[in-house]
């Protein structure tokens, strides 16, 4: 019986020590570098600019007059949409449908399955960015006009008529759907094409607009940014910066991202505007930014993505390919997908990336050991 206690004592000590043990790190999720490529998915022509991922496909256009969807999961061609003519125009996402615009400035309403919805003929060169907001359509043109356009039936709704030409990217709230222009405002009009106000802003817009709550985010042609107050519709802040912005704008709670045209990246403030801090990236970007938990991945007109911490600015890491990255890089877990364009061949190249693994063996007793000693 004396055993009993001794034993319980044992196993007493035995599991407060695990209690002291220091627990084991948790594998890190997200992206990780260095990485290294697992597989390559080849299709025709040069991507666009932009890659949409809507759960494991993934959506973008070429130069050819192609729409493509990829099944990532599988890693097959899912579906390919052909358009008579070549177009410039990149893939613009809406709640259930894709659009893009041809040459000869047709409209086109894709399904995510692939089917035509409808195709409008637009009247003028379409020269701004498309969104989607509830049942309207909304685009720009070269000569000023501002259309909505239904967005199940393709039929023209309204027009708004401005002096000189429209190349930002809209922005649309319940109330309303914002617009820059070349005559250096930004116009808020009323989802019926009424116009409810106007902002002079001294030069072009041909940015991006993010509209968040009651504020609006736009940056102008000579090199500046600005957040507007909706409600007393006059400026919080501006801020210089070394060159135009032509990428869209990633935002959280407290921080506003973007890359300006001179290759800095900048993290911003959102409440006052002051720097946090600013990096560079290898070389112009147009594309969007993707962030995966605290890192945030960029990629330029270069064949280098650079990834960094979001809260500091630092640099985590570069992947380089033999040729130019052509769009956005997009976390489809637990790959980074890229594309790439070989010019020669006229193809592009949908490139999956992964963590590069490296096995390291190393003994733990320090040599030299001694004869048949177990390391």
């Amino acid at each position: 019986m004396r055993k009993i206690p001794f034993i319980f004592l044992c196993m007493l000590v035995l599991s407060s020590c695990s209690l002291f043990k220091g627990k084991i790190k948790p594998y890190p999720e997200g992206v990780i570098f260095p990485l290294e490529k697992d597989e390559e998915l080849i299709y025709e022509g040069e991507i666009i600019e932009f890659a949409y991922l809507v759960k494991d496909r993934l959506f973008f256009s070429t130069r050819t007059g192609m729409v493509y969807c990829m099944d990532v999961l599988n890693r097959i061609i899912h579906w390919e949409f052909k358009i008579k003519q070549n177009f410039k125009s990149r893939i613009y996402p809406g709640k259930d449908n894709l659009y893009v615009v041809d040459n000869t400035n047709q409209l086109f309403s894709i399904s995510l399955e692939g089917d035509l919805n409808w195709k409008s003929q637009i009247s003028g060169r379409v020269t701004s960015g498309i969104i989607e907001y509830d049942n309207n359509v909304y685009l720009g043109t070269a000569a000023g006009s501002f259309f909505a356009y239904d967005r199940s039936t393709g039929e023209n709704k309204w027009r708004f008529k401005v002096e000189k030409g429209i190349h930002s990217h809209p922005a649309a709230d319940s109330g309303s759907v914002f617009f820059g222009c070349d005559d250096q405002k930004i116009y808020s009009l009323d989802h019926e094409g009424n116009l409810r106000f106007t902002l002079d802003c001294g030069e072009k817009i041909r940015s991006y607009l993010l509209i968040d709550g009651k504020r609006l985010y736009f940056s102008t042609d000579d090199d500046h940014i600005y957040c507007y107050d909706l409600n007393k519709r006059h400026r919080k802040w501006k801020v210089k910066c070394g060159a135009p912005i032509r990428t869209p704008f990633f935002y959280d709670k407290k921080r506003l991202l973007f890359v300006s045209w001179d290759s800095v990246l900048y993290c911003l403030n959102r409440k006052n505007g002051h720097i946090l801090w600013w990096n560079v990236v290898p070389s112009r970007s147009s594309y969007s930014m993707e962030t995966v938990k605290d890192k945030l991945v960029v990629s330029s007109m270069s064949a280098v993505i650079r990834c960094f911490d979001i809260d500091t600015g630092k640099i985590i890491g570069n992947y380089q390919e033999n040729k130019e990255i052509r769009s956005n890089p997009v976390w489809y877990s637990p790959f980074l997908l890229v594309n790439v364009y070989d010019k020669g061949e006229d193809k592009g190249k949908l490139v999956f990336l992964k963590k590069e693994i490296k096995v390291i063996l190393s003994p733990s007793a320090v040599s030299p050991s001694k004869v048949n000693e177990e390391i």
